[in-house]
């Protein structure tokens, strides 16, 4: 399955924090910011019009190619969190922990930002024995 998307928020951009409560019983919660809350919304709405109600199962391999909306320097590892949380909550597959192999490849820029998530499902025969393990849980 090949997916295309609005490029994605980095983590710092779609999780926000806030502290809650007083005194001795203060804690940090968080949030879906606003940015990560406008790409989830953008990731469904897409899943709607394009009629995507295929859902994945098992094991998972993710290709993501980040395409930038600008030449500024970016870490692509601070990209995928969201992504593939808004995918699962867009109900492709449910939960990301399925995706045991997972590639991220940044490109050079293409406004105004885009991102191409390939997934495919892996047979067992492909998994390191303790991953299955690990998906049972």
């Amino acid at each position: 399955m090949i997916l295309e998307l609005p490029f994605p928020p980095s983590v710092n951009h779609y999780w926000g924090t806030r502290v809650v409560g007083s005194g001795k019983r203060k804690y940090i919660q968080r949030y879906i910011a606003g940015a990560g809350q406008k790409f989830k919304s953008a990731v469904h709405e897409i899943f709607l019009i394009d009629n995507v109600t295929e859902k994945l199962c098992g094991p998972l391999a993710c290709t993501v190619d980040l395409y930038p909306p600008c030449n500024r320097r970016r870490d692509c590892d601070n990209y995928c969190k969201g992504l593939l949380d808004a995918l699962g909550s867009a109900g492709l597959y449910d939960d990301d922990s399925q995706i045991i192999d997972l590639r991220i490849r940044m490109h050079p820029k293409r406004a105004p930002g885009s991102v191409t998530v390939t997934l495919e499902q892996i047979s067992a025969e492909h998994c390191a024995h303790n991953q299955l393990d690990l998906m049972a849980l």
